[in-house]
């Protein structure tokens, strides 16, 4: 387990730039198996896109890295079983199950794993499946997938879920006829998702709103694509900008960001853009309430760095995506943080953090804690940093050019 000393106190200002988003690259990278070639920019430098690409190599692709592109190749795909432990340790392979069921007859594949923040069963993506004409039959740690034709159809989903929206795509995007798919996920990832198998060959397109359509096509042509900017890692920064004074993001794509730019500015912050660099510069902070919702709400993923802000100010944060998204909160509360947590809501009152020995449960939760030790008083040591390695390059780095102190 991998930790981090941070001497808190250190002013943090500069320039920080954003990668690719990490919620669209791990499905593009699963979908570029529907064609033969595909060359990607724009990749995220991060473990979880490491570990699809090993996966992808496992079952027969190939895949190599020149000049910031990722080549991959799928002309030797030649396996249907994935059992690989690999597969347990990222839950984006659960995307895997949509795209591969289009190539083979039948599939074998473990549960996908991932950060544990709460409920996320797969059973909406299942359920889908099954309405396409998919056989699915869960043991205890697999599940099979067999079809001897898929077929369009109408799937309304229960709750608007990006991962169960995608893969139902994948799923449909070569089947019999024409599938519509309501209450599907609207995110900038799904559109990133959905734009790159159009190029493809794909004939996807909304037909109203939460509305997706999906005409079955029999061939996908080879690709080049460009991942969107990170608007997750673009707002966990946006946070030094709110903690410390100033910052500037380059590569930023604010139309995907409004609701996070909203809550900066009820913050007290400042916010310019231009020519795809976003400044934030904060005046006086203010007490805020934060609220998440399905985009274009408030995303989830960021409701626990913002809550380092709040413990200067105070406030609120009720999360209405996942449940038992504030295992963090324990965390700061060791750092004499004031947090009051209560069901899918917590209450913040402002106070000094102190720094101590924290762990990191979750990739955002981790980061989280990252962001309270370079407030805190002293000195905090973070451990079981790998989680944060999932889903943010390189980091310590961009940390250290903002002029933090990281031992």
């Amino acid at each position: 387990m991998k930790s981090l000393k941070i001497i808190g106190g250190n002013h943090l200002s500069g320039d920080v730039i954003i990668d690719g988003a990490k919620n669209s690259a791990l499905p593009i990278i699963a979908a570029s198996l529907l064609c033969e070639e595909s060359v990607l920019s724009n990749i995220p430098n991060i473990t979880d896109v490491l570990k699809m690409l090993d996966i992808l190599k496992i079952i027969g692709c190939e895949y190599k890295i020149k000049n910031k592109k990722v080549i991959i190749n799928s002309s030797g795909l030649k396996s249907n079983v994935l059992d690989n432990s690999l597969i347990s340790d990222i839950r984006g392979s659960y995307y895997l199950m949509g795209v591969l069921i289009n190539i083979f007859d039948s599939l074998t594949i473990n549960y996908p794993g991932g950060c544990k923040i709460g409920d996320r069963p797969i059973n909406f993506h299942l359920d889908g499946f099954k309405q396409l004409g998919i056989e699915v039959k869960e043991e205890e740690n697999q599940i099979q997938i067999s079809k001897k034709e898929i077929l369009g159809g109408k799937i309304t989903l229960p709750k608007s879920s990006v991962g169960a929206t995608i893969n139902l795509i994948f799923a449909s995007v070569k089947c019999k006829g024409v599938t519509v798919i309501e209450n599907a996920s609207i995110e900038p990832e799904v559109e990133d998702v959905i734009s790159f198998l159009n190029l493809m060959g794909a004939k996807i397109s909304w037909i109203d709103n939460k509305v997706v359509e999906i005409r079955g096509v029999t061939k996908l042509n080879n690709v080049e694509f460009k991942i969107k900017p990170d608007r997750i890692e673009a707002g966990t920064y946006a946070v030094i900008g709110a903690l410390f004074g100033e910052v500037r993001l380059f590569n930023v794509n604010i139309h995907d960001m409004k609701s996070t730019l909203n809550v900066l500015e009820e913050l007290g912050c400042e916010i310019s853009y231009n020519d795809n660099i976003l400044k934030i510069k904060r005046k006086e902070l203010k007490k805020v309430d934060i609220v998440t919702n399905p985009y274009p709400g408030f995303p989830t993923d960021l409701q626990q760095p913002f809550t380092v802000v709040l413990t200067k100010v105070g406030g609120s944060v009720t999360d209405n995506i996942f449940n038992n998204r504030f295992s963090n909160c324990l965390e700061i509360n060791k750092m004499n943080g004031d947090i009051a947590i209560s069901d899918d809501s917590i209450s913040i009152k402002p106070t000094k953090l102190k720094g101590t020995k924290v762990k990191a449960n979750n990739l955002r939760g981790g980061m989280s804690l990252v962001l309270a030790g370079l407030i805190a008083e002293g000195e905090t040591t973070v451990e079981n940093i790998e989680i944060i390695e999932r889903g943010y390059p390189n980091f310590i780095n961009k940390l250290l050019k903002l002029g933090a102190k990281i031992i």
